[in-house]
């Protein structure tokens, strides 16, 4: 997918995106998904991969998330497993 996208609750990522990511409640960026942009979201929870920087209040990295940009979160919580 190619462009913006935005929603007012929230987005799930399985394939690949070109373009920036802004969501009103949360964003996963699935196992194998990738972001070519920037992600704004209330939460997000990392397993793919970003090319991009990420703004949230609340950051989940799973141990395959990897994001190639800069974060700021108000929380960080690294190398959840429990999903």
């Amino acid at each position: 997918m190619t462009g913006t996208i935005r929603s007012g609750g929230g987005i799930h990522i399985d394939g690949e995106v070109e373009g920036n990511v802004e969501a009103k409640s949360y964003v996963i960026v699935a196992k194998g998904a990738v972001v070519h942009g920037d992600i704004h979201a209330a939460e997000v929870y990392l397993s793919g991969t970003v090319h991009g920087d990420i703004w949230a209040l609340e950051i989940e990295r799973y141990a395959t998330g990897v994001c190639h940009g800069q974060i700021e979160a108000f929380k960080i919580n690294e190398d959840i497993t429990k999903r």
